[in-house]
């Protein structure tokens, strides 16, 4: 296996800034940093769309599309990360041709700063999938396609019997589910398709001295504490059935506290029915933190709660378990996957039942951990030991 001389380019649809000021898929981000060890050079192309500051005024544009920002390239390590910009407004004839526009803003940076590689790997399927294909079928490389779509995101693209969604699946040499029970879907489309896990950074999810922690964060010593770490997003992260849930038990206990870590559309209708329900003691919403932080949190935490209605992995429950700590999950797609032993967590059936996960943090909450046997049956998902697998499966494309 001899990668040294050798670069790879990563399509993805979503990239953390230099700063960390953005964390859009950080997964991946985390990724290509165990990746680019094995390789000469790892080149990450990111393309986004940008809005123009003069329509910022135009109130029937969404707040998301105005709160887009033109991201900075910037260099680390072995690897280089572009972000070509693409101009789409909200309507239904841009967002069809965003594809297109992505791999043609693509394209120019390649020819601009003369890159040249030797594999490609896409992840997401409609945009840097597509953005992939074409790279592949352009240049004459193979391309690996991961799909970490979401169970319901998912379902909706197998099921729109789309000639593009299609197209893009069967082109891949490749097609990398994060979970297995889609796997024998997508075999219809590609028959090269295989599971592999997400995984999660071991640099940074461990152990931490929960004492220490909590001080740093101002975290009271003397409550159980619960973490919930998503976006906020409630019609798929759930967090208003969440509130629910606590607001049942604080009728039966008092003594926790539990943070919503995450940003997102939804985080005014988040606090709003924190405030409504008078539980601004019990419940609080402090936005995003650096990968660090989170770790920090979920070294000071008692349990960790996602009770998501549509996920493709979830990798927040495994780094919270790489932080020792049991997990409360709904059967969503992903969580199910992980959370197959009672000793390391619990599963709800339906993500509405907001009654049952009261009756399950209360449980979790009474139950005596291991949290080394935790850490040890999540081991697993390590990037350190992910990571050895896809570099296999790099080697072997790039040999052929």
């Amino acid at each position: 296996m001899n990668l040294k001389n050798k670069t790879l380019l990563i399509i993805t649809d979503g990239f953390p800034d230099k700063d960390n000021s953005s964390i859009d898929c950080q997964f991946v981000k985390d990724q290509v940093d165990y990746i680019c060890d094995y390789f000469k050079e790892v080149i990450v192309i990111c393309p986004k769309a940008y809005f123009p500051k003069f329509l910022i005024n135009f109130k029937f544009f969404p707040k998301n599309w105005k709160k887009r920002s033109n991201y900075k390239n910037y260099f680390y390590k072995n690897v280089s990360v572009f972000y070509p910009n693409y101009f789409a407004l909200p309507v239904s004839f841009f967002k069809k041709l965003i594809p297109h526009f992505a791999y043609f803003a693509t394209n120019k940076t390649i020819k601009k700063n003369k890159i040249e590689f030797d594999l490609i790997h896409s992840h997401f399927t409609l945009k840097s999938g597509f953005v992939g294909k074409k790279l592949a079928q352009k240049y004459n490389i193979p391309v690996i396609l991961t799909i970490h779509e979401s169970k319901n995101w998912f379902l909706k693209l197998y099921n729109l019997n789309s000639n593009f969604v299609a197209d893009i699946w069967s082109a891949a040499d490749l097609l990398i589910r994060v979970n297995q029970q889609d796997v024998e879907k997508l075999k219809k489309f590609n028959k090269n398709t295989i599971f592999l896990p997400n995984g999660y950074n071991d640099t940074i999810f461990y152990v931490k001295n929960k004492i220490d922690c909590k001080n740093k964060h101002k975290i009271p010593q003397n409550k159980k504490i619960l973490l919930n770490v998503a976006n906020y997003f409630v019609d798929q992260k759930n967090q208003i059935n969440l509130i629910s849930a606590l607001n049942l038990l604080k009728e039966r206990r008092t003594d926790f506290l539990c943070y919503l870590i995450g940003s997102g559309k939804d985080e005014d209708l988040i606090k709003k029915e924190v405030i409504r329900l008078n539980l601004s003691d019990f419940i609080k919403v402090i936005g995003p933190k650096k990968p660090i932080e989170v770790s920090e949190y979920m070294s000071a935490a008692d349990l960790f709660v996602f009770p998501s209605y549509s996920e493709s992995f979830g990798i927040v429950q495994i780094e919270a378990m790489a932080c020792g700590i049991p997990v409360i999950a709904t059967i969503n797609g992903g969580s199910e996957e992980i959370i197959t032993d009672k000793e390391i967590g619990l599963l709800l059936e339906d993500p509405n039942d907001f009654k049952g996960l009261c009756d399950q943090i209360d449980l979790a909450l009474n139950k005596k951990w291991d949290s080394t046997y935790i850490i040890k049956k999540n081991l697993k998902y390590a990037h350190s030991n992910v990571v050895k697998e896809l570099i296999k499966i790099y080697d072997s494309f790039i040999k052929e």
